[in-house]
């Protein structure tokens, strides 16, 4: 078998991600508390679930890994497994849910199933998929293809010794042998030691003693004070553990505050720059941010859109007014007067004329009289009279010439005389006013459009706009966006610096009267220390998590010692009044009954034990010859022929075979050579363990921390070259730069 892919919907720290895999190595690189431990578990829990029993004090499988947040614990894998040559990639799915009852306690549902990937058809799978798959129970394969990070690489965290006994006895399908054998010999000794010096039948045969020598004790006052004092210890002890956790804290604290005042420091100084920028910036605005630039703009605007509206409207006056007048194109006035002119003229020229004609008239009679009296003088005074009469007929006829112009100009306005015409146009003078004042009012509104003109070119030129070609109402869009524009960046520089100086003031007042130079120096030196360099690379949570750590820790300290001098009193009062009672003969029957019987339990475990023991002996023998080939051959390779075997006797001591110094004892190798051999057997026992086509992946979870880099890359090729999928999580890039042919997968 082979995992495809794993995704995970809710497990630990772990949502939603999908992982693909390959069938060899498949190296999970992440730093710590990045969730590698969190997927190592899921692969146990898709196939076994978790566990609700606390283990050596330890939080359950199922509260540790259910994802609180949601509740659950759900993913599934896609497997592709071969059974008597056929392939099927089928999907195992697994949901646990956490409920609390009325009570307040947690209630787990599990569910689990086993689908055909291709047809999505259920399969008929019974118990748990890890037993149907692998023929093995959990304990099994945890102890042979899981080497999980909290036992290190030791299934029950002692010797490498004990690992391989613990492995080889697991070798048996039906019967645990090794865990049968310890059961029976913990009963055992919790019953008796082989010494006699502790168990259940030596400290009641000693509570016998003690309650037939000393009749008097009180059972209730002496269970009270051992309580006490046992109590009392651990309080101690406790105490201890806080202040020496304490003093850890206090100092990561003081590291902290310590970064937090040159934090403060340096954000001042860069607030400061912020603010010189920002300033800098406000002063570089283009004038177009001034009131006066929007101001102008808008008196010009205003005057251009006056001086159109007033020619509108002289235009419109005009029209009306002139629409009543006989002559729209003339000025009555003026024809008033030109009338009145020309019939004054004719008036003048018409008595002018008929004068000469009288005086031309005598004239000739004179002449006419003087022929006959002096005929000399006839002829020039012929000549003067003819002169006479002639100018008073050309007289008569441009008098007749004005009064017809005369006329004219009265007919064109209807009026009857020149008296009848100054009326028409005194009816007409108001009209004329209002034509005339309407001009004035919009000849200064032209000019004040001309200023305003001349106005929108200096707000262009100052905006660096081009005003060739443009027309009027586009230039005063352009002008009131970029005066807009202008303003508003204005207004945010202001909230900017504004909000800068609320900013640094504040920075400051946290800093306190402090030196900078004194807090980046304490803070440099602070750095170097071991503590100040684990605290620079804290993230904001995890310094606010030691912080919330020192401050329960003090409560925790003083509740405590308030515990610790309750306890010296009880004890001290206990002390006091320990006086023993009667002899309790009832008592001292039930401890005798209890120890008849407990012998012969005893005696009983002693026989089961050696029986079981000499069954264990025979797996052993079975075993181990096939299981050290397959190791020394793996350890061979990983170390490059260096130790070419590992032995093992039916006691599992081991040996290894070194080629330069001979057979050497397990405790002259180095940490890493028996992390080596460990591996070795890991492989080795899983493939000696399981059924071709049904080899489970094998889990290793920093396993190669204490390796080097030869042996690690060593290690790298052997299981790179083993047909057995691995799944290897590291925190270290070193396993993903030295592995060839492995699949990375790092973690974010």
């Amino acid at each position: 078998m082979y995992i495809k892919e794993l995704h995970i919907a809710a497990f630990g720290p772990v949502t939603d991600k999908t992982f693909k895999f390959d069938r060899g190595l498949n190296i999970i690189e992440g730093n710590n508390e990045s969730g590698k431990s969190a997927i190592a578990m899921f692969i146990k829990f898709i196939f076994y679930g978790l566990s609700t029993r606390a283990v050596d004090g330890q939080i359950p499988e199922k509260a540790r890994y259910i994802n609180w947040s949601r509740g659950i614990a759900s993913g599934y894998a896609i497997c592709e497994i071969t059974d008597n040559g056929k392939t099927q990639n089928v999907r195992v799915e697994r949901t646990i849910t956490a409920k609390s009852d009325a009570d307040g306690k947690t209630k787990y549902s599990e569910k689990a199933r086993v689908i055909d990937n291709d047809t999505s058809m259920p399969l008929s799978v019974s118990g748990q998929p890890g037993v149907f798959f692998f023929g093995v129970p959990e304990g099994v394969f945890v102890g042979s293809a899981f080497a999980a990070q909290e036992g290190d690489i030791k299934p029950d965290g002692s010797s490498l010794k004990d690992a391989v006994e613990n492995m080889i006895s697991a070798a048996d399908e039906n019967v645990n042998v090794k865990k049968a054998a310890d059961m029976l010999d913990r009963a055992r000794i919790k019953l008796l030691h082989k010494n006699r010096t502790g168990g259940e039948i030596h400290d009641l045969e000693n509570r016998r003693d003690e309650i037939e020598i000393r009749m008097e004790n009180s059972k209730e006052t002496s269970s009270r004070l051992i309580r006490a004092e046992v109590s009392l210890a651990d309080v101690k002890q406790n105490i201890a553990t806080a202040e020496a956790r304490r003093a850890e804290l206090e100092a990561a604290e003081s590291a902290i505050d310590v970064f937090a005042d040159e934090a403060r420091i340096l954000k001042a100084d860069m607030l400061r720059t912020k603010l010189a920028d920002a300033k800098r910036a406000l002063e570089n605005t283009s004038s177009a941010a001034d009131d006066n630039f929007m101001s102008s703009l808008a008196v010009a605007v205003r005057d251009i859109e006056k001086a159109s509206k007033l020619k509108a409207e002289l235009d419109e006056t005009e029209k009306k007014l002139r629409g009543s007048f006989v002559a729209p194109d003339r000025d009555p006035e003026v024809d008033a007067d030109a009338a009145a002119a020309y019939e004054k003229g004719a008036s003048r020229l018409f008595t002018t004329g008929t004068v000469l004609l009288i005086v031309g008239l005598l004239a000739i009679i004179v002449s006419a009289g003087l022929k006959f009296i002096n005929n000399a003088l006839f002829t020039p005074l012929l000549a003067v009279t003819g002169a006479l009469v002639i100018a008073g007929i050309v007289t008569m006829i441009i008098s007749g010439s004005k009064r017809r112009k005369s006329y004219r100009i009265l007919d064109e306005w209807d009026a009857d005389d020149c008296d009848h015409m100054f009326e028409i146009a005194a009816s007409l003078s108001g009209k004329l006013r209002e034509i005339d004042n309407a001009r004035v009012a919009h000849t200064a509104a032209l000019s004040a459009a001309k200023d305003a003109e001349d106005t929108l070119e200096k707000l262009a030129a100052a905006a660096g706009i081009p005003t060739d070609g443009i027309p009027t109402n586009v230039l005063i869009k352009h002008l009131a966006k970029y005066g807009a524009d202008a303003v508003q960046k204005k207004k945010a520089l202001a909230a900017e610096i504004s909000n800068i100086e609320g900013q640094l003031s504040a920075t400051i007042a946290a800093m306190g009267p402090v030196s900078a130079e004194d807090v980046l120096a304490k803070a440099a030196a602070v750095r170097e220390t071991e503590i100040g360099s684990v605290v620079a690379s804290m993230t904001e949570e995890e310094k606010s998590a030691i912080k919330r750590e020192l401050t329960f820790n003090r409560t925790k300290t003083e509740g405590l010692r308030d515990r610790e001098l309750d306890l010296e009193r009880e004890c001290a009062a206990l002390r006091a009044v320990n006086v023993s009672p009667a002899t309790d003969a009832e008592e001292l029957w039930e401890i005798k009954s209890r120890l008849e019987s407990l012998r012969k339990t005893h005696d009983a475990l002693i026989l089961a034990s050696e029986t079981l023991s000499a069954a264990g002996e025979n797996i052993r023998s079975s075993v181990v010859p096939s299981l050290t080939t397959e190791a020394s051959r793996i350890m061979a390779q990983a170390t490059a022929g260096k130790y070419s075997a590992i032995g093992i006797s039916p006691s599992f001591d081991m040996n290894f075979r070194d080629s330069t110094f001979g057979t050497l004892e397990l405790d002259y190798l180095s940490a890493g050579t028996k992390d080596m051999a460990y591996i070795a057997l890991r492989l080795a026992l899983v493939k000696s363990l399981y059924k071709d086509g049904m080899i489970p992946p094998v889990i290793f979870d920093e396993s190669l921390a204490s390796l080097d880099e030869g042996r690690v890359a060593n290690a790298l090729r052997i299981l790179e070259k083993s047909d057995v999928q691995s799944f290897l999580f590291t925190c270290r890039s070193l396993e993903g730069s030295l592995a060839e042919e492995a699949t990375l997968t790092r973690l974010g």
